[in-house]
């Protein structure tokens, strides 16, 4: 979740009962979110952003590296779409049909039991039902709904809303990227990324290239110690970070400890960045590669730059080679020598190696990479 206002629910997959949304909690497939009155969110998958006005129920259909399909039960949605490659892989839906942007732009879709509304402020959206297709443009907006005897689709054309909710998405999300103002790098699919300007700095490092330092963090900060793991299916425990900017950082790229500080490093530049739930190593307790639960505590480390991502839940080896390959130069999975463990560098940097008591243990699950959803 990328930014809040009042209430904001998620249902989980699998579950019956609604819980509160939590600020930079991964979301996946088959998960709902539901705003209360005078409730707001906004969502981001690389670098696309996604608004729900107050009163809304959407359901996440697909979410994965091919496909953002969601269902909107009732309330608004708006979706900017930023990028020419992403076009085709955004869908929304409703009871009445389907709605595909064609081009980049700003596209919004209402949905009551009366029908659907679809608006386009700027770009270029289809409509598809069963029995009707129809193209929507600059500064249109059409109401669709269908007939209870003849169950046939029909539409009329209707005025642009001009509601709070089209103003305060009109104004966070026609504005140009934030990169071409900060100097950052143009890292347009690594979701989150656009938070970091706001609370930190970029940098060069003279060995490892580009670097982001927060600013904002009290005396004593380390990476992942303000936060907690949640179970988040399919990838199983998953850091969940209190800053507003913690997404990008803790699910991409490697820490590195440098003049004092602790920096982020995003690594070589990919279109695609492959996400993590957490960049870190696990150290401590025993056999830590099958079960968490076995020895008195464990702790973790944050990966420093070239260090080896192995993950703890199901994974394919094209998989693994992209998640290592930005920041690991030909990445093969360290073998320490007989009965001694990985050594990692940042296990020697004060408050890099938090510990905690053991944590229940799930059997992992197979799993592929899902693009996830972070609170700005």
């Amino acid at each position: 979740m990328a930014e809040t206002k009042g209430q904001v629910w998620l249902l989980e997959r699998g579950q019956k009962e609604w819980t509160s949304a939590v600020l930079n909690r991964p979301l996946t497939s088959g998960e709902r979110l539901a705003t209360d009155a005078n409730g707001r969110l906004v969502v981001q998958v690389g670098s696309s952003t996604i608004r729900l006005d107050e009163r809304t129920d959407m359901e996440v259909l697909r979410l994965d590296d091919e496909r953002i399909e969601l269902l909107v039960r009732a309330g608004g949605v708006s979706v900017r779409v930023r990028e020419h490659e992403v076009v085709d892989e955004v869908q929304l839906q409703t009871s009445v049909g389907r709605f595909s942007p064609r081009t980049t732009g700003l596209y919004r879709v209402d949905h009551s039991d009366r029908g659907s509304f679809a608006a386009v402020y700027n770009g270029e959206m289809r409509f598809d039902a069963r029995d009707s297709v129809l193209t929507l443009s600059n500064g249109q907006r059409a109401e669709f709904w269908v007939d209870q005897r003849s169950q046939a689709t029909h539409y009329s054309w209707a005025t642009l809303p001009g509601d709070d909710f089209e103003r305060w998405a009109k104004t966070e999300d026609l504005r140009p990227p934030s990169y071409a103002q900060s100097g950052r790098p143009a890292l347009p699919e690594m979701t989150g990324v656009e938070d970091l300007d706001r609370y930190g700095r970029w940098d060069r490092h003279p060995e490892y290239g580009t670097i982001w330092v927060p600013t904002t963090v009290r005396s004593g900060w380390a990476p992942y110690r303000d936060g907690r793991w949640t179970w988040v299916a399919p990838w199983g425990w998953t850091w969940v970070d209190n800053a507003p900017w913690g997404f990008a950082p803790f699910h991409y790229g490697r820490w590195a400890f440098w003049g004092g500080s602790w920096c982020w490093v995003p690594g070589a530049y990919v279109r695609r960045p492959v996400y993590a739930p957490a960049m870190v190593a696990w150290v401590g307790g025993s056999h830590l590669s099958v079960s968490l639960s076995i020895g008195p505590s464990v702790g973790w480390v944050p990966l420093a730059p070239r260090e080896y991502y192995q993950p703890y839940y199901g994974y394919t080896p094209r998989y693994v080679h992209a998640i290592n390959t930005p920041y690991v130069p030909n990445p093969t999975r360290p073998v320490p020598p007989p009965g001694q463990p990985v050594m990692y560098t940042n296990q020697g940097v004060a408050g890099g190696s938090p510990s905690c008591p053991a944590m229940p243990w799930r059997p992992p699950r197979w799993a592929v990479w899902r693009r996830a959803l972070q609170k700005k």
